[in-house]
């Protein structure tokens, strides 16, 4: 079997602006003490997998020098660029017409994304080995469903429903559902059969190919020029932009879900990045800081020749990375998305994202 793992590392981040911005988002910051990148750390694990130099990028032409730098052994031809983003959607499809084109239709592709944290690498590679035999033995398309472990309502879910007795933990999905309101989502928490969308699934090339001709044909019309650049160029230009949860895997009935109880973080917020730091404290500052009184407080300080102070605060976000400064509730950390938007919409304040 062979199998082709594809990054898609297209994103902004802006949830972890300032710090992540236009010109390094988040998937090329270092957010743990490793020395390696979240898309380097994304490539670590999955080479386990595959044949040598097999792992596929997907990005835009801003971020093009910072894959090529931060994995210089990957084959130029297997970075595969897109002329503007238009969500997962055409960044999927656009990696696995290039794949049955150089690989052949029945390759096994995985998709990934590049922004997220594994603590346990050894099991999600044999939570992926089971994806890839169920893939290369049935028309399906195989997700890692994440065992929750608190009411999140920032996650989508998906549901399972009845076991393939042939395999090892594979069920059935029954159906996905996106970010549920804290009540559903501790419904979710109770009833046991309901799971994280880690955005992460395997499949092989030719049935992925059929899920667009069934679901969304006008996608795969679009992207069908793609055969030359201009073509490319053309295609992103037409291309309706969507997410592949909603053009394919929520409208498919061949999904299947493993769920996984490794350690999981999709880092989408600065929250998150203070769960990574906590070691059991109410405060967590990286950088210089200097708390009095203050309690669960949040402190990034990427000036290294300053001191940030911080006195009788409670649950506040204080980023400060060069030119910008951001002090927020701790509880509005999603909302930062919003504002990055509304910074990026006036001229004045442009420059700072």
């Amino acid at each position: 079997m062979k199998f082709i793992p594809v990054i898609l590392a297209g994103g902004s981040g802006d949830r972890f602006w300032p710090l992540s911005r236009n010109a390094k988002p988040k998937q090329f910051l270092t957010l743990e003490n490793t020395g390696r990148s979240l898309l380097q750390a994304t490539s670590d694990r999955l080479e386990a997998l595959c044949e040598p130099d097999n792992i596929h990028v997907v990005c835009g032409q801003t971020h093009r020098a910072l894959v090529l730098d931060q994995l210089p052994n990957m084959p130029l031809e297997h970075l595969l660029v897109e002329p503007c983003a238009k969500d997962t959607a055409a960044a999927v499809l656009f990696a696995v017409l290039r794949v049955a084109q150089t690989h052949g239709s029945d390759a096994i592709v995985g998709i990934f994304p590049s922004d997220h944290r594994i603590g346990n690498n050894t099991a999600f590679q044999q939570k992926v080995q089971t994806a890839i035999q169920a893939a290369h033995d049935q028309d399906v398309i195989v997700t890692l469903g994440i065992q929750p472990s608190h009411a999140a309502t920032g996650y989508g879910y998906i549901q399972a429903g009845s076991q393939l007795e042939q395999y090892n933990d594979v069920w059935r999905a029954q159906r996905f559902v996106e970010k549920p309101n804290l009540s559903t989502a501790q419904s979710y928490l109770e009833r046991g059969d309901y799971f994280w969308n880690a955005g992460m699934f395997v499949f092989r090339a030719s049935v992925m190919l059929e899920a667009f001709a069934e679901h969304a044909p006008d996608i795969l019309e679009s992207m069908a020029l793609i055969t030359t650049r201009q073509g490319l160029n053309d295609a992103y230009g037409w291309v309706r932009k969507t997410s592949v949860d909603y053009a394919i895997l929520e409208p498919a009935q061949n999904v299947l879900v493993i769920p996984s109880e490794f350690d999981w973080d999709d880092l989408g917020d600065w929250n998150a990045l203070a769960r990574l730091h906590s070691n059991q404290s109410d405060n967590v500052a990286i950088g210089q800081h200097l708390n009095v009184d203050s309690t669960r407080t949040m402190v990034y300080n990427n000036n290294q020749s300053g001191l940030l102070v911080t006195l009788g605060l409670e649950d506040v976000l204080i980023v400060r990375d060069g030119d910008v400064t951001l002090v927020a509730r701790k509880d509005r950390s999603q909302d930062i998305k919003m504002l990055v938007a509304q910074i990026k919409a006036d001229p004045q304040w442009r420059q700072y994202t």
